[in-house]
This record gives C-alpha cells, structure tokens and sequence, in this order.
C-alpha cells in the first residue's frame, strides 16, 4: 500500500499536484462565522470588516488567520504577529481537524444562483514562474507589482497554517476533470450558507486512490493536448484571483527545502482548481479613476494618445454607455465620468486587452501626482466619482474565450485587468492546511 501512495504521488506530480492533507474545522465550530470572503475584497470599505468582526465575535474564525487589505495601513506588523499566535492557538485547541490525503471538490453557490465547481488541491510552486516570459507549467494572468508582496511574504513566513482565496484555472471543454468526482459519491466534509448574504458553500472530501489517479489522468491528457497543438512548453493553469499570494509563496517554499524535495509542505500551495468553461465563472471589468486630474486637458492628452475621438455632454453615465454601444463595431468606445459630465471616447478598435495595456503605458506618462483606484461595478464609479476630484473611466470586459490563448501568446495581463465575478462571487475561506 505504501508503494501505492508513493505511485499516486508521483502520477499527481506529473500533473504538478500534490497529495495534501486538508484541515476543516471540527464539530461544534459555527461555519457561518469560520468562512471568511478573500482578504483583497473590500479595501476601501472597511466597514464591511468591521461588520465581519462583529458577526463573529469570539468565536474561531478564519478571520483572525488573514490580514484584510483594508487594514494595510493599520499596524500590519502587529496584525501578522497576532495571526501567526492565533494559528498555534487553533492547532493547540484542536479547533480543526484533519482529513486522510485527498482534495477538496467544492460547489459554490453564489448570490446570483448560480453554481461554481473548483477542485481544492495543493498546486506545485516548483512549476511556477510569475517573471515575465514564463514559461512554466503554472502561469501568472496578471503582472507581478514587487511592492504587494511584503506582507504576504511576512504572513507566510513564520505561519504554520494555510487558508487560501487563489483561484487558478485550467482550460478543459469537455469537462474531463472533474467527471470522475461529479458521478461519484464524496463524502460531505462541510455545507453552509455565507455571511452577509454571499450565498452558500458545500465540500466534499475526495480521496478514493482511483479518482485522484483519474484527475491526474485527466489533467496529464490536457498537458498532452496542448504540447499537440504545438506548444513546445505547455501551459496548464492559469491563475485567476491570488496571483500575489502564490509569488509570495514560492521564493519561501525554495528558501526551505528546494525544489526538489517531494513531500515538503512549503513546496505547495493551496488553490481552487476551477475549469474556465464552468457556468459559474463570469469575468467582469475593473474601471479605473484617475485621481488630481483636471477632465478637459486629461481628456486632450487621451485623444492625442490614442487617436480618439471624444464624444461629451450626457446626463448620466448609463446614457454615455448606451450611446458608446451604438458606436461603429469598428471602434472601441470607452465611457468616462467625473461625476457632473459624461460621455465616451472612440477608437481603432483593438482587443480590451491590448487598450489596458495602451492605457497604463499612457498613465505612467503623465504626471506623477496622478494616481488609478480600481473600481467594481459602474454605479460604484459613478459614485465614487462624485465624491473625488478626477476622472473614471468605464474599461471593456475581457472574454473569458481569449483568455488562456492571450496568456499563452502575449503573457501577462495588466494588474487588475478582470475581476472573477463580483465582490461577494470571490472565494471564502474555509479549509486549511498545516505548514
């Protein structure tokens, strides 16, 4: 049996996997307040976790083992200390417990209704290159900002639990992943409605040796697939949300123990594995809002820069959008707000990825005082551009079809080129991992 563990090690390996042992919380414990949405969610409301702390109270909560990015800016160094000492207080208690060797499959339900399926796995940080040109097994779908991974680096340092919200995509049509544990019968390991009203998740535990060999199988024939197609490196994930968590990650899991060592827990990352053709992955666009800039000379450098022709003077924001989708199919037209005055530019039309990436070269060449917040939703920037001193503007959403072909051919994407669903869509923690 020995050998037999030590064979579907190394045919999980192949597909850049490992075998974990996952942690859930243990009887007793309220889920509704263990699960926490993701720690990039929310940063400039910090009310809303405010609100996640005063739902939980005293009870454990995986809360108290993440640093909300709304809160960077709050003693951070402070923060990590108390949550590396709440990881030994939970271990010590016995506040989770741990399950055989296997994954996690995990259905979703969110706000809308609709259901997403991801696989939690540990993912093989020694396949993995964030620099730009990588051409490594597990890619990046963003680039890399160095200044982020301070305090991810800090939290993961010295933790000796892991949480996770990274959500990395595999490309798989005809759904061959997850067959195998989708007709079976997986034993439920969780099952709870979100707070605040972020809809419902259920795990189940898979660690029957037949269906972890017919993942990896299928992930392997995917691997094979695309070296057919011509890729002479093939690329098999893609991350989605998390990417600045996992390049924190990795240069600790090769600081430790190298590369090569098999069974090294720090080698690993815990991710959602989920398949980009699921029906509950939608990608939706981040706006950005150029704040200290004054509309009429920003909107002449924008029409210079791009060749755009500028089109003005609409009520709202939702009659310059319905006016930008009348424009020729020829033309990308981008609305923009500054609360008071509306309207869209429009240009050569050109893949949104490619104007995102047109658009930041344009941003780093004006002025210095100038800087983007990211926002989600077009009420939101409405919004926000009332109460700030700048200009917004409305960016294309990215086809969730282009994706793994412009990640293969061009690389990374601009950071914060698409968000995966809306804010409460994003991943909740739940289940952990010893480090």
């Amino acid at each position: 049996m020995h050998d037999q563990i030590k064979s579907l090690e190394d045919t999980l390996l192949e597909a850049g996997l490992g075998l974990p042992k996952f942690l859930v919380p243990k009887d007793g414990i309220d889920p509704r307040r263990w699960a926490v949405i993701a720690c990039d969610q929310y940063t400039s409301n910090p009310d809303y976790w405010n609100k996640v702390m005063n739902f939980i109270g005293k009870e454990p909560s995986t809360a108290r083992l993440i640093l909300p990015e709304a809160f960077l800016n709050q003693e951070p160094e402070l923060r990590i200390e108390q949550i590396h000492h709440t990881m030994l207080d939970y271990k010590m208690k016995r506040v989770v417990r741990e399950l055989k060797p296997g994954f996690i499959l995990q259905e979703r339900t969110l706000p809308s209704g609709k259901k997403r399926h991801g696989l939690i796995v540990a993912l093989d940080l020694s396949r993995y290159d964030h620099n730009p040109g990588s051409v490594s097994l597990i890619r990046p779908s963003e680039e890399t900002i160095v200044e982020r991974l301070k305090y991810r680096k800090m939290a993961r340092q010295d933790a000796t639990l892991e949480t996770s919200h990274a959500i990395v995509f595999y490309d798989d049509p005809q759904h061959q992943v997850l067959k195998p544990v989708m007709n079976g019968s997986q034993g439920k390991v969780y099952d709870t409605d979100l707070m605040m009203n972020a809809g419902h998740v259920t795990g189940f535990h898979v660690k029957d040796e037949r269906m972890l060999r017919d993942i990896a199988d299928a992930f392997r024939n995917l691997k094979e697939t695309a070296k057919h197609h011509g890729q002479e490196h093939p690329m098999l994930y893609v991350i989605g949300d998390g990417n600045h968590s996992l390049a924190a990650a990795r240069p600790l899991a090769y600081h430790r123990f190298g590369p090569l060592v098999k069974n090294a827990l720090r080698r690993y990352a815990m991710v959602e594995l989920v398949n980009i053709h699921d029906e509950g992955v939608e990608f939706f666009p981040i706006h950005r809002f150029v704040h200290a800039v004054e509309t009429n000379k920003y909107l002449d450098s924008v029409k210079n820069y791009f060749g755009a022709e500028i089109r003005s003077g609409y009520t709202t924001l939702a009659q310059a959008q319905e006016a930008a989708s009348q424009s020729s199919k020829d033309h990308l037209a981008v609305p923009f707000t500054d609360g008071n005055g509306h309207g869209f530019m429009s240009m050569r039309k050109v893949p949104a990825v490619l104007f995102m990436d047109s658009f930041h070269a344009f941003f780093k060449d004006q002025a210095k005082k100038d800087w983007i917040e990211y926002i989600h939703g077009d009420a939101a920037l409405e919004q926000y551009a009332k109460k700030n001193n700048g200009l917004g503007f409305v960016f294309p959403k990215i086809e969730k079809k282009d994706f793994f072909n412009h990640v293969r051919i061009h690389g990374t994407m601009p950071h914060k080129a698409f968000s995966v669903g809306h804010a409460d869509d994003k991943a909740f923690y739940f289940a952990l991992r010893y480090l």
